[in-house]
C-alpha cells in the first residue's frame, strides 16, 4: 500500500519543484453502479452536512469509498479524493495510511532526493552571481535551506525533520571550510565600504616606522589571511588593517599593513614575529610583489615609512597623536625612503 501511495506524494512534489510528474498506466476500472452502495456508506459514517460533497467526490472515481480505502493501487485522483474524504471525517485507516507514508524510508528518500537535487542548482547559480563570495556560501545555503522547508511545509508533513537532519548531518558540513572566524567576519561586512582600509585592532602601542604587508589580490584573499592569522595578530598586540574592495580595484596588492611596535623592534622580536606569521600563512598560496617595500618571502614584505632613522625616535617610540610629524606616505621607490639606516632584519 505505501509504494503506490507515495508515487502521489513523488509527483505532487515533483510539480512543486517544477519537474514533470510521473504518469503511471493502468486499466480502466469496469464501472458498476455503485451510486447507492455510495450513499448507503457515506450517510453511516458522515453527517447530512458532508454527505452531498463526499458523494460529489466519489462519482469521478467509479468506486466506493470503501474501495478506496482498501485498494491496493490508487491513481493520482483517487488519492486526492481519500485526502479530501480525510478532511470532513476522520478516517482512522486512511490517517494510519498517511503516517506510515510520512515517516517511511521512501517517503524520506524522494524529501531528501529533491532537497539535494534543488539545493544543486541553487549553488551551481549562487556561484555564478557577482559580489558573492566563497565565505558567503555558508548563509546562503542555510537561507535556501530553511526557505525550502517553509515552501514545502505547505503541503507536506515531516518535511522539516527530514531536511534539516539532511542539512546537519551531511550538507552543513561540505560547507565548513567556508566557515570564517570572527576576526574574518568582521572584516567581511566591511570590507566594500568606501574606506581605503578597515582597522581591526584598536590598540595604540608607540610606532617604530617599520610596517608588514601581507600579499592580497581581492577581499577573500583577505578573508582567507585573517582565518589563518588574524587571532595571532590580535593576540601579539599589533595595529593592523586590512584593504577594503576599494583599495584593491584601485591596482594595490596590500592586502593587510602591520604596525611593527617600537618594543618589539628595540628588543629585536621582528624576526619571530614575522616568521610566526610566515609559518600561521603555510596554506596560502598567493604570492607577488608590492611596490616600495622588500620582500621576505613574496607573501610577506616590509618598509620604512618615517622621516628619521629608527635609532633617532623619540626614546619609547613615536606615539599615535605624533605620527604626522614623522610619516612619509608608501608610493613606491625605496622601501627605506631613502633613510640611511640598517635593514629590519639585520643583526
Amino acid at each position: 500500500m505505501v509504494n503506490n501511495n507515495i508515487l502521489y506524494e513523488i509527483n505532487n512534489y515533483r510539480k512543486l519543484m517544477g519537474l514533470p510528474t510521473l504518469i503511471i498506466e493502468q486499466d480502466e476500472p469496469i464501472v458498476d453502479n455503485k451510486e447507492e452502495e455510495n450513499i448507503n456508506i457515506v450517510n453511516t459514517i458522515f453527517d447530512n452536512s458532508d454527505s452531498s460533497d463526499i458523494l460529489e467526490l466519489l462519482e469521478g472515481t467509479n468506486k466506493t469509498l470503501e474501495e478506496l480505502i482498501n485498494s491496493e493501487y490508487l491513481t493520482e485522483e483517487e488519492y486526492k479524493v481519500l485526502i479530501k474524504v480525510a478532511e470532513f471525517k476522520n478516517l482512522s485507516s486512511l490517517n494510519t495510511i498517511m503516517d506510515n507514508i510520512y515517516i517511511s524510508d521512501k517517503y524520506k528518500k524522494v524529501v531528501i532526493n529533491e532537497y539535494n537535487l534543488e539545493l544543486n542548482l541553487f549553488v551551481e547559480e549562487m556561484k555564478t552571481r557577482e559580489g558573492i563570495t566563497k565565505y558567503e556560501y555558508p548563509s546562503c545555503v542555510k537561507e535556501f535551506t530553511y526557505a525550502l522547508i517553509n515552501f514545502l511545509n505547505k503541503d507536506f508533513k515531516n518535511v522539516e525533520n527530514i531536511i534539516l537532519g539532511e542539512y546537519e548531518s551531511k550538507v552543513k558540513n561540505q560547507w565548513i571550510d567556508y566557515e570564517m572566524t570572527e576576526m574574518a567576519n568582521n572584516y567581511n561586512e566591511h570590507a566594500i565600504d568606501e574606506t581605503d582600509y578597515v582597522f581591526l585592532s584598536t590598540q595604540q602601542p608607540n610606532y617604530s616606522g617599520w610596517k608588514l604587508y601581507l600579499y592580497a589580490e581581492n577581499t577573500t584573499d583577505v578573508i582567507d589571511i585573517l582565518i589563518l592569522v588574524g587571532d595571532y595578530l590580535k593576540n601579539s598586540g599589533v595595529v593592523f588593517k586590512a584593504s577594503t574592495k576599494k583599495n584593491f580595484d584601485s591596482g594595490l596588492k596590500k592586502g593587510i599593513i602591520i604596525y611593527l611596535p617600537y618594543d618589539m623592534v628595540i628588543n629585536k622580536k621582528q624576526k619571530d614575529f614575522i616568521d610566526s606569521i610566515s609559518s600561521e600563512m603555510t596554506n596560502y598560496t598567493k604570492t607577488g610583489t608590492i611596490d616600495g617595500t622588500k620582500s621576505y618571502n613574496s607573501k610577506i614584505f616590509y618598509s620604512y615609512e618615517f622621516n628619521k632613522k629608527f635609532d633617532r625616535l623619540p626614546k619609547g617610540g613615536v606615539k599615535y597623536n605624533e605620527l604626522s610629524k614623522y610619516y612619509i606616505p608608501n608610493t613606491g621607490g625605496d622601501y627605506m625612503k631613502n633613510i640611511k639606516q640598517s635593514d629590519l632584519f639585520d643583526t
